[in-house]
């Protein structure tokens, strides 16, 4: 991303990765690459975005129904989703409203 000032009014993040099997048998590589594909570029997004946006713009991370209801070989993808969430969560506290 260019460190010049740009006028960013809105901002859609749905960068995913994904890996399906049992929990119990899921090798650490795949989960690694999407938990940095879908929890840290959510991170990265609404860390360095923001200084860039204009008034009142936003960012959309969406995290999707695996949070709250995953399948049988959707575990590990819900348990991502989900601490994605809850970082959008708690970033949002963070910041000032407009």
């Amino acid at each position: 991303m260019s460190r010049e000032r740009s006028e960013i009014e809105y901002l859609v993040n749905s960068a995913s990765s994904a890996t399906h099997g049992p929990f119990a048998t899921a090798e650490t590589a795949p989960g690694r690459g999407m938990f940095d594909a879908r929890f840290l570029s959510a991170c990265v997004t609404a860390r360095e975005v923001p200084p860039k946006m204009r008034s009142g713009g936003s960012i959309l991370f969406f995290s999707g129904v695996l949070t709250r209801r995953p399948g049988m070989t959707c575990g590990g993808m819900g348990a991502v989703k989900g601490a994605a969430e809850a970082r959008t969560r708690a970033r949002t506290l963070a910041v000032p409203s407009n």
